[in-house]
């Protein structure tokens, strides 16, 4: 095939590696990628951004979330270039660049990129779009970090009610925003309700990685002790692993 062909095929084993964890030859097949998209097809070619967008992800889970921002700022460039500002795809792509910068601690910087995002969602799409919940889910994160634990639960609240009517208690987005109700309840040292919603989220159907991770949680600390833990460890342990045999 053409040299384009042979980027894509990179782009696809390097997912194909992601998957496996092996992160370290995944990011150097997508910069092999990178370099033929951007020679064959051009820096601004949608198959080229996509590439960008794998590595910057890459990037981040394998622990280098610096790495990532500088990718992501490249995307987001071209992205408002190309697409338009307020283009969905920029817009998810600065949601992205908001998630590297908050991975890296720098909360009051990622807050005030979220607001600015979530400001253009909210006009374009409506406050019940789930671009618009993820933004706000984020959001709530950042101001959990920086100590404003009032602001997050009350938005966190709001968001929890909107997934449940739009759409409903079995699904992933709604499960991750009760495990950060019950991670910042958790931080509140306010127990009972902690485990409320750490239950719920299980039930809804916390996402694998979520699921695996419960117990090394350090939001989740002060939960360590209550005889009510270590069973919700089991349960996330539990459907994270049939979870993954259906993959």
């Amino acid at each position: 095939g053409t040299d384009a062909d042979t980027g894509r095929y990179m782009s696809a084993l390097a997912n194909i590696e992601t998957s496996r964890s092996q992160l370290k030859e995944a990011e150097s097949l997508l910069r092999q990628a990178l370099d033929l998209e951007t020679r064959v097809v051009g820096p601004e070619h949608p198959d080229t951004l996509k590439v960008m967008n794998n590595l910057a992800v890459v990037s981040s889970d394998g622990g280098n979330p610096a790495e990532a921002e500088v990718i992501q700022r490249q995307l987001v460039e071209i992205d408002k270039r190309v697409l338009g500002a307020e283009h969905p795809e920029t817009l998810g792509a600065q949601g992205n660049l908001a998630n590297y910068i908050s991975d890296q601690g720098r909360y009051a910087e990622s807050e005030g990129l979220y607001r600015q995002i979530l400001a253009t969602q909210t006009r374009l799409f409506g406050p019940e779009h789930p671009d618009t919940l993820q933004t706000s889910d984020n959001l709530a994160n950042a101001l959990s970090e920086l100590g404003r634990r009032t602001e997050a639960e009350k938005l966190l609240r709001e968001i929890l009610s909107v997934r449940l009517k739009k759409f409903g208690a079995h699904s992933t987005d709604t499960a991750n925003t009760a495990y950060n109700l019950a991670c910042m309840l958790a931080l509140d040292n306010r127990k009972d309700e902690a485990f409320t919603y750490l239950r719920q989220s299980l039930e809804y159907g916390l996402p694998v990685k979520a699921g695996l991770a419960i117990g090394e949680d350090a939001d989740l600390k002060s939960l360590h002790a209550d005889p009510r833990f270590k069973p919700l460890v089991e349960l996330g342990r539990q459907k994270a692993q049939a979870e993954q045999a259906k993959q």
